[in-house]
């Protein structure tokens, strides 16, 4: 698990296939998608998927 960090973030991810996510976080996803991994847990529960991915596009609040 991946410790939040201070700041929140808004991401859009957009996949290879044409699908996009857009959700506000407070953990890195750019840096954890660096590191190899495929999935990410959101604190709400939910994961992302982070293979396959186009582009992600992030945003300091």
């Amino acid at each position: 698990m991946f410790a939040p960090v201070e700041k929140r973030y808004k991401v859009l991810v957009k996949y290879l296939y044409g699908r996009e996510i857009e959700i506000e976080t407070d953990i890195d996803i750019i840096n954890v998608h660096e590191q190899g991994n495929e999935y990410i847990y959101l604190e709400d529960g939910r994961y992302i998927d982070l293979t396959n991915i186009e582009r992600i596009i992030t945003a300091e609040e």
